[in-house]
């Protein structure tokens, strides 16, 4: 018959609290899973609030209140609100009101330089119908403002001329007033200078 070896009252009570231990560890484990990465969820984006359209016909009103500050920020709201807002604004820029039309050509010319697509169709079409009108005063304004979104070409100097030569090379000819030559440059290390011509030379 085996003995068995009597424990001392030390070590009865480090065996129970290890158990007690691993029992409420156990429980909680069981309570709460771990959750994977994948399945906690991205904190949601706040939804950008569009303007309805009540709001824009306020911003458009105010594009001709009293008050500077205010003209400014209804400005700078239809043009952030962008081709929903056309409409209203391309009524605008018929209006009586020299700042609310001006204001509203201001407002589409610089929605039609738009890096969004919408924006700038929408904003092109309204001036292109705009420009068509019989209003002579609203029709430049749109023109004025169509041009204003074409790219620059740079002016050619008419005191510098670049003249392209047979065999692929070019000259520049630098003119002084009156028609003289200041210098020609291009041919192989050649400078002429103090040479007149006519008019008819240098076009």
């Amino acid at each position: 018959m085996t003995r068995m070896t009597a424990l001392s009252p030390m070590t009865l009570r480090l065996i129970v609290a290890a158990a007690l231990c691993l029992t409420t560890l156990t429980g909680a484990l069981a309570a709460d899973p771990p959750v994977a990465p994948a399945a906690i969820a991205a904190p949601a984006k706040p939804a950008v609030a569009k303007a309805d359209a009540k709001q824009i016909d306020q911003w458009v009103a105010d594009l001709d209140h009293d008050d500077f500050q205010t003209r400014e920020k209804a400005t700078a709201k239809l043009i952030e609100t962008g081709a929903p807002a056309v409409s209203a604004v391309e009524k605008a820029a018929s209006s009586e009101s020299f700042e609310q039309s001006s204001r509203a050509m201001r407002i589409l010319s610089q929605m039609a330089r738009s890096k969004t697509e919408a924006d700038m169709l929408a904003a092109n079409a309204s001036l292109a119908r705009l420009s068509k009108s019989d209003d002579e005063s609203v029709a430049a304004q749109a023109k004025k403002a169509i041009d204003a979104t074409k790219p620059k070409t740079p002016k050619q100097d008419p005191n510098n001329r670049t003249i392209q030569l047979p065999g692929g090379g070019k000259i520049q000819i630098q003119i002084q007033n009156g028609g003289i030559i200041q210098g020609i440059q291009g041919a192989p290390g050649a400078i002429v200078r103090g040479v007149t011509i006519s008019k008819t030379n240098i076009n």
